[in-house]
């Protein structure tokens, strides 16, 4: 159970801070954090801060969760709504792809299943399309989601890109 947010603004010199994510409705465990290159938090200018949800309950979803500025560079989280749900549980890391023909979708580890998997992602809204509508869609229990590497075994629980050459590790 993993379902706290930790910051530490100023770097090792800095104090850490501890949130609950409970305190947002967020079921534990958090597994995978980014921010979104499509839109932003209105509170905080920065990216729209997304989170994915694992547990042993099948809970398999993204949300987006706002912040709102406490002071001293600590954000405190104030609401998180659903971005989707993802076709099967277990899920791990996420990250928006950097370049090239997937960039902008949202790649995920599916840990249970040993796989990488991609949800494709409107450019102009930033939400995941809809399967059935092809439509983007906030919150969507049914999004396009593409198989990206398989095979894996249990795991992998981290993804990430390389920020010189945004190769994928």
């Amino acid at each position: 159970s993993a379902n706290f947010l930790g910051q530490r603004p100023g770097g090792l010199a800095g104090a850490e801070s501890l949130f609950d994510m409970a305190t947002v409705s967020l079921p534990s465990s958090i597994a995978g954090l980014t921010f979104s290159p499509h839109f932003s938090d209105p509170g905080t200018g920065f990216g729209q801060m997304q989170i994915s949800t694992w547990s042993l309950g099948g809970q398999r979803d993204l949300w987006d969760v706002a912040l709102v500025p406490a002071g001293g560079g600590i954000y405190t989280p104030t609401a998180a709504t659903k971005f989707a749900t993802l076709p099967r549980e277990g899920t791990g890391a996420i990250q928006y792809v950097p370049s090239g023909p997937l960039a902008g979708d949202l790649m995920y580890v599916n840990w249970d299943y040993g796989e990488v998997r991609i949800l494709e992602i409107d450019d102009a809204t930033g939400f995941a399309i809809d399967e059935g509508t092809h439509v983007p869609t906030h919150g969507t229990a049914d999004p396009v989601d593409m198989l990206f590497a398989s095979g894996l075994g249990v795991g992998p629980w981290g993804l990430e890109f390389d920020p010189l050459t945004n190769d994928f590790f």
